[in-house]
């Protein structure tokens, strides 16, 4: 694994932090296929309940290192292309695919990729001074990482159009209005706040985080009345895990439910 990330396991949060900040975090070949195997380990390792991603130093990720996209530009093999398409969709598709809950602290800058990353994770706490843009415009490219797809659906057609074909910097406040981000932290809270997010988390029950995560990702394209039904059965299945039998336990008992030995 490069230098660039590192990670850390602790009581069910698996921390991944993005580690260049002398480049704002800029992402190379080697971060890219660095957090997409992260990625791929945590979600199979049933120690891993939360992920949580942040960023050292002033700016969270100032999106794609620009050698790579002046690689592809002056290559007339294909091959630079290649190797950008492949570490590209090593990230985004393990992001999209990543079936636990995703916790993510932004402070500074987030640009391109960092702002496209957050379409995929769950709960998003951002510093009061954070900065968002999709600058592909203005660099003669499209949207990446499905936010031509997934922004018309949280923010209404006119205004992803807006952030996709202006591609100016909004702030934290815009994003969270917009139904972008979660919540608008002073900066010396961010990190606490985030991470208090995660704790709770890790304390609900695990298969339930992840099935309720894949309804709210499916669900929305899926026709309401066929909603209604699969999650009344959905629930009568659940009725039948340890989680549901832990959860009735504690209430008979008066006690907090413990979900920390179950899957």
């Amino acid at each position: 694994m490069t230098d660039w990330i590192s990670t850390d396991l602790n009581d069910g949060v698996l921390t991944l932090t993005f580690n260049r900040p002398d480049k704002l975090n800029a992402m190379s070949l080697e971060m890219y296929h660095g957090i997409g195997d992260s990625l791929r380990q945590a979600d199979q390792d049933p120690q891993v309940r939360v992920l949580c991603l942040k960023a050292q130093g002033d700016h969270f990720c100032a999106g794609n290192e620009i050698e790579l996209f002046a690689e592809v530009a002056d290559d007339q093999t294909g091959e630079a292309a290649a190797r950008l398409s492949l570490a590209a969709q090593s990230i985004l598709q393990a992001l999209a695919a990543f079936g636990k809950p995703i916790v993510a602290s932004v402070q500074g800058v987030a640009v391109g990729i960092g702002t496209t990353m957050l379409l995929h994770c769950d709960l998003i706490y951002a510093a009061r001074d954070a900065r968002f843009r999709l600058p592909f415009i203005d660099l003669g490219l499209v949207p990446e990482g499905g936010s031509s797809h997934i922004l018309p659906q949280l923010v209404g057609y006119p205004k992803a159009a807006e952030l996709l074909m202006l591609g100016e910097f909004f702030d934290a406040a815009t994003a969270r209005d917009l139904g972008l981000i979660t919540s608008v932290c002073d900066p010396e809270a961010l990190q606490p706040s985030a991470d208090l997010a995660a704790r709770k988390l890790v304390a609900k029950p695990a298969s339930a985080l992840r099935m309720i995560k894949r309804m709210l990702r499916q669900n929305p394209h899926v026709p309401l009345s066929q909603v209604i039904d699969t999650e009344i059965e959905q629930i009568c299945r659940q009725l039948k895990t340890p989680a549901a039998a832990e959860a009735m336990s504690a209430f008979i008992e008066k006690r907090p439910a413990d979900f920390s030995k179950l899957d």
